[in-house]
């Protein structure tokens, strides 16, 4: 006798601090379901379940794949982001204590490797930032943008209240600071010399 595999949720998951919740993946983007579905585990109910169809009607031109970000400390918040490719779209934050949930859109650029604080809605991004996946393609851009002299910046800025902060000047598009949050208010970063900077927001 021979059995069918059946997968009802991604391999990835995300358990609260407090390990009262189990955020889950359930089906991909383009399928007939797609879904984050928290569950209780004690109970391993569904206590709350976001359609990937809500975030469409939200703003369909930020639609992405989820990404599982974090749980808050204290285990009220979870963080999703909506990825294409490298970039990173936007942000989703569900607050347990209603099951309400926040849609916002990420700033300029975003891409994978930025760092989002959940606990302060702090986000990295670099306005000059590529990624190609290909060595010999992403040094023809850095030539290109360098020759034309073009620049961005490294900056964070606050999903909520939409402040901006530079914190360099960028030139070299292919260039990752390697960011770390280090505390609610501390952001560390690491130049092209290897020099590693704090950052302290105000």
């Amino acid at each position: 006798m021979s059995y069918a595999y059946k997968r009802y949720y991604d391999q990835d998951f995300r358990v609260s601090p407090n390990e009262k919740y189990i955020a889950l993946e359930s089906g991909y983007l383009g399928a007939d379901k797609y879904y984050l579905v928290i569950k209780d585990l004690s109970t391993l109910e569904d206590v709350f379940v976001l359609d990937i169809v809500d975030l469409y009607n939200k703003d369909p031109e930020r639609i992405g794949t989820i990404g599982f970000n974090e749980w808050t400390k204290d285990s009220r918040y979870f963080w999703i982001d909506l990825f294409n490719g490298a970039n990173v779209n936007a942000f989703v934050r569900i607050d347990t204590t209603d099951w309400s949930w926040e849609y916002l859109p990420a700033p300029e650029n975003t891409m994978g490797g930025d760092k989002l604080n959940p606990e302060t809605g702090w986000v990295t991004h670099n306005t000059l930032g590529i990624w190609t996946g290909e060595t010999d393609i992403s040094q023809q851009i850095k030539e290109r943008y360098q020759k034309e002299g073009k620049t961005g910046v490294f900056a964070i800025y606050n999903l909520f209240t939409k402040q901006g902060i530079i914190l360099e000047t960028a030139t070299d598009p292919t260039y990752f600071f390697k960011p770390k949050w280090l505390s609610d208010t501390e952001l560390e970063y690491e130049m092209s010399s290897g020099e590693r900077k704090v950052y302290t927001i105000k």
